[in-house]
């Protein structure tokens, strides 16, 4: 079951940690309006609930550069399986694109970017952003984006 933007709203502890997507059309499809984490998925009380049922042994092993540690070590199914309790999963491609575009825009300060308390996320917060997930680093990381590919025959 799908969260609308308020009740999504009222369960976040740090609400300044997200962006709030604006509603996008692309083609006939309407991508409703959603918050999406600026940082990469963090140890936190919930998850290692959700990770002690799921029988796994979750812990931060590396930082963003602005020393927010996360999970370095996680694979896509384990992050899903601690997502789906919590009824968050990962943006699929086009959202993901939708998101990065407006990181850079509001990096640039072409376009004012809220987080979900409605305050403007300041460029300089949106360039450590965009540094995180465009950079070339050491160990490399990757970003989890949620579509399932299959070989399918057509005939």
């Amino acid at each position: 079951m799908q969260q609308t933007q308020e009740q999504q709203r009222a369960t976040l502890t740090n609400p300044d940690k997200y962006l709030s997507l604006e509603e996008i059309q692309h083609g006939s499809h309407l991508y409703p309006s959603l918050l999406i984490d600026i940082n990469r998925l963090s140890c936190t009380p919930d998850l290692e609930t959700i990770s002690g049922k799921e029988g796994l042994q979750i812990r931060n092993t590396a930082q963003e550069q602005d020393n927010h540690p996360y999970l370095g070590n996680i694979q896509y199914r384990q992050a899903l399986a601690l997502l789906l309790p919590l009824n968050r999963v990962f943006p699929n491609p086009r959202l993901f694109v939708d998101f990065l575009n407006a990181v850079n825009q509001g990096r640039q300060e072409q376009k004012t970017v809220y987080d979900v308390a409605h305050d403007q996320i300041g460029a300089p917060r949106l360039q450590k952003v965009w540094d995180e997930i465009t950079e070339q680093r050491y160990p490399w990381r990757g970003e989890h984006l949620n579509n399932l590919y299959f070989n399918q025959k057509t005939s």
